[in-house]
């Protein structure tokens, strides 16, 4: 099913494909609407099942291990640089 809170003490909202998908979080009646939508709306939540398996291959774990690497290099290199 794909929805996700909007909670302000988690960044998960900015995963969400549209406001479809977001429920308020802790409202649990917001929650069960969702949920009823996309059990009413069965091929726009396959659709969107399919979006988010294509979205979230972006974050493969390998990348983002290698893109944080790279990170702390660059911040390593940028402190040598300025300590001379």
């Amino acid at each position: 099913m794909p929805v996700i809170s909007n909670s302000p003490k988690s960044a998960t909202s900015q995963f969400a494909l549209n406001n479809r998908c977001l429920f308020n979080a802790g409202d649990p009646y917001d929650l069960a609407a969702k949920i009823d939508y996309f059990i009413e709306h069965p091929k726009e939540k396959r659709l969107l099942e399919k979006e988010y398996a294509a979205y979230g291959k972006q974050y493969n774990i390998e990348d983002c291990v290698y893109k944080m690497e790279e990170m702390f290099k660059e911040a390593i290199d940028e402190y040598d640089t300025i300590r001379g």
